[in-house]
């Protein structure tokens, strides 16, 4: 087959049907304006629908009411518990975007900085991570602090405890007005701005219930408006009740599980490592859950993989095998990304594809090794990036020949990427369904198991494993063939 004219370098913008978590979303509508007084186009988190998005309907006022019997200090140290949690989980998934290059300062407007106190009582600007890292910190030892934030019964709380509530509130409050300024795009990725939306709606009508915000901590200065103040409608949001001078009841010791407020992303240093059940999908002894309905059956592609995968007119087979490569590549990558921190050395000490089925890696000197999940991963992810990267394995240029070895080098890269569907399948699929992210995945693995068999880079018993050590993934491969999804 004669090859045909390729451009120059191979486009990073993905061509498949498949779409990753972290897709990128169609640019605003232009703002048509007059020359001299151009308009800002309004922020992603104003705009419809996300604006609107949310996991609660209604008014937040049921929600943040003070139960009967429940002493009221220990109602807001229970919230404030919640509210850092959830918010430091959903700061923990986005927090590679947040850099002291993409965000050299602390702000929350366009014309909103916030500066840190320091020891000195001087106020020094910092960038956002170093701003928020210090932030979380700070409350995470308030927290810990038995003094402030005490635990057992028969404690009772210090008369400053009111005074250091509104402080952590206010902070976190900046927190959140930093993730809506700079990062919504990324919430937007991940299909969680109504998680977002809802924990920030709960943060500011329990916050005004409470009298531990004041509006001018939302709206900010009137020349420096926070621009997330205009994203909740305040208008029902009514204080009802004060901190100070309520009757304070005996209270039981505080639950460290959340009990309000939208749940967020996991992140693993908000409270140590997520645990996980031995039994593939989050499941223990029955059917893992990426096998049962609706989760098996979500999906954004609906119908039969083969026209998608077909071999386009015109279009060199090799280049063609090469392009989706670097689009499977690419999207696994990113969806690993996001749940990397749950895949530890302690969470997954082996690199484990089902209930008894280990992978080893082979070291260039034929040496087999057990590696930890989080190592197996980092060394394919790495060598696949090392050939993508060299010219004379993946050739970007004109006039210049796939090497002969490049069928059986794709073979062995399709075979390894494989191996990171089935591990994430078998250890993180809870997390996948955390972000809502199950059709995308879905997809994702549909199409790269369609494009392996119609162009023969996997085997059938690549995908199901050894006879005495199945791949879960197996059972949904045969399980989409009975759909139609797949072909034999």
């Amino acid at each position: 087959m004669t090859r045909s004219q390729r451009p120059s370098k191979r486009a990073t913008t993905p061509t498949s049907a498949t779409f990753s978590p972290t897709e990128m979303l169609p640019p605003p509508s232009p703002v048509v304006s007059s020359p001299r007084t151009p308009s800002i186009p309004r922020p992603l988190y104003l705009s419809s629908p996300f604006v609107e998005a949310a996991l609660v309907k209604g008014n937040f006022k049921t929600i943040v009411m003070l139960p009967k019997y429940v002493d009221i200090m220990e109602w807001v140290a229970l919230n404030i518990f919640d509210f850092y949690t959830n918010l430091n989980e959903f700061y923990g998934v986005i927090t590679e975007c947040c850099t002291q290059q993409s965000c050299p300062t602390m702000s929350a407007g366009q014309t909103l900085s916030y500066t840190w106190i320091n020891h000195d009582r001087k106020s020094v600007h910092l960038p956002a991570p170093t701003y928020i890292d210090y932030v979380m910190t700070w409350i995470q030892n308030l927290l810990n602090d038995e003094a402030t934030f005490p635990t057992k019964a028969g404690h009772d709380f210090p008369p400053s405890f009111p005074s250091t509530v509104k402080h952590v509130y206010r902070q976190l409050l900046r927190v959140f007005a930093h993730i809506y300024h700079a990062h919504f795009h990324q919430i937007l990725h991940l299909r969680s701005e109504p998680h977002f939306n809802s924990l920030f709606a709960h943060f500011l009508a329990f916050g005004r219930e409470y009298e531990l915000l004041e509006m001018k901590d939302v709206k900010g200065s009137s020349s420096s408006p926070v621009g997330c103040n205009a994203s909740i409608n305040l208008a029902n949001l009514g204080v009802t009740m004060s901190l100070f001078g309520r009757n304070r009841t005996p209270r039981a010791r505080r639950s460290p599980t959340p009990s309000g407020g939208a749940p967020g992303p996991t992140r693993k240093d908000s409270g140590g490592p997520p645990s996980r059940s031995p039994s593939p999908g989050g499941q223990s002894g029955s059917k893992p859950l990426y096998l049962c309905t609706p989760f098996a059956d979500a999906a954004l592609v609906k119908g039969n993989f083969k026209t998608i995968v077909m071999l386009p007119k015109y279009t060199d087979i090799m280049e063609w095998v090469a392009v989706n490569i670097f689009d499977f590549y690419t999207n696994l990558n990113e969806f690993y990304g996001v749940i990397a921190e749950t895949c530890t050395q302690h969470s997954c000490p082996t690199m484990s594809g089902g209930p008894s089925l280990n992978y080893v890696w082979t070291h260039q000197g034929g040496k087999q090794a057990n590696l930890p999940a989080p190592t197996y991963i980092d060394y394919v992810m790495t060598s696949i990036q090392n050939l993508i990267d060299d010219e004379n394995i993946f050739p970007t240029k004109s006039n210049q020949s796939f090497h002969p070895s490049f069928p059986a080098t794709v073979r062995t890269v399709y075979r390894q990427l494989l191996r990171v569907f089935a591990h994430i399948y078998h250890a993180h699929y809870p997390q996948i369904l955390h972000l809502r992210s199950e059709p995308h995945f879905n997809s994702l693995f549909a199409h790269f198991l369609a494009f392996g068999r119609e162009y023969e880079l996997l085997e059938v018993r690549d995908i199901k494993g050894e006879a005495n050590a199945p791949v879960g993934v197996g059972l949904l491969w045969e399980r989409w063939k009975e759909k139609g999804i797949l072909e034999s």
